[in-house]
């Protein structure tokens, strides 16, 4: 038997099998709404271990980063080039977006309706590394030029579920977490008391096993805690503009005529044996202006959908606005 040396700590391959492995994946690309310009986004081949090793909570079948308020293990861009796309169809000059922090990491890159913008997030570690900080930026799409979409820095985002939405060519939606929010809920020493769950009709319900649904009142309080929004309306200029109430918004929808929208949030009473996608769903609609105009329906807790293939909750769903018509839902 031939003994090995112990080694300890992480090892690299040859080299050769390096370069293979990280290796530059080809860059996704986004056309702009009038087909005028062609966006690159680009990423690296493999994610960091820092990234893979971060702690998270897993809530109600998501997993959540809580340092910087979203999903974990996302994976992210690490640059954004433009090109205008010429007549003969080939491309103009390169514009690299830049402004933001070296070393960031970029997601929910969007344009804006009118093609003149870009919007998407700036992730970086803190100074002492402990944090994760997200902010959202805006870049000009014909000078490349980014720049912090928020006038104030105490202003933090929420993107555990939507974050944002172009309203217009120059107002965004945004989940930002209410200023109210203190420090995350502690779990108490002796428990709350016992979840009870009683089946005295008799029913027989056909469930798929899940796994990481809340499971006490604690965790329901971790999720109340980091899924609540508060919307807000911001312009290009930093104006910020608080619309509706702090709720957990799971989708964002403005009308086609910029002038209403179709909120959907989820609440209470949530379940231990089904993720936030079955609990009780509300979907609202709202002027941009902030005035409650009706709602569209409240759909309870949906824990007995059968297991069948193509199986769905009862009630309305799918609810959308119609491209072709200024606010017309269908």
């Amino acid at each position: 038997m031939i003994r090995l040396p112990a080694v300890s700590g992480y090892r690299l391959p040859p080299k050769e099998i390096q370069e293979i492995v990280d290796v530059p994946p080809n860059a996704s690309y986004h056309l702009s709404p009038r087909r005028d310009r062609i966006m690159f986004l680009k990423r690296r081949a493999m994610p960091p271990l820092s990234e893979l090793a971060k702690p998270d909570k897993i809530l109600a079948g998501i997993r959540i980063d809580s340092s910087c308020n979203m999903r974990s293990r996302m994976s992210f861009y690490t640059g954004i080039s433009i090109h205008l796309l010429m007549d003969d169809g080939s491309l103009g000059p390169e514009k690299v977006v830049h402004g933001y922090p070296d070393a960031a990491k970029i997601n929910f890159v969007t344009w804006s309706p009118d093609g003149q913008n870009v919007a998407f997030t700036v992730r970086y570690e803190d100074e002492a590394g402990s944090d994760s900080n997200l902010a959202l930026w805006v870049a000009n799409a014909e000078s490349g030029e980014a720049r912090p979409l928020f006038r104030q820095t105490d202003i933090r985002l929420n993107a555990i579920f939507e974050l944002f939405v172009w309203v217009d060519h120059s107002t965004l939606l945004v989940c930002i977490i209410p200023s109210s929010r203190g420090d995350s809920p502690k779990k108490p020493l002796v428990p709350f008391g016992p979840r009870i769950r009683s089946n005295e009709q008799n029913n027989v319900i056909q469930m798929r096993a899940t796994k990481e649904m809340l499971k006490d009142l604690h965790e329901e309080e971790l999720f109340d805690y980091y899924a609540t929004s508060q919307l807000v309306l911001v312009s290009l200029d930093g104006i910020v503009k608080p619309v509706a109430s702090p709720a957990i918004y799971t989708f964002l929808n403005p009308s086609p005529d910029e002038k209403y929208l179709m909120l959907t949030c989820v609440h209470k009473p949530y379940s231990s044996i089904v993720s936030y996608k079955r609990f009780p769903k509300k979907v609202e609609l709202w002027t941009v202006h902030g005035r409650f105009v009706r709602e569209l329906c409240d759909l309870p807790l949906a824990e007995n959908i059968p297991i069948a293939a193509n199986s769905v909750r009862r009630g309305k769903r799918l609810i959308r606005w119609r491209p072709d018509m200024p606010s017309t839902l269908y």
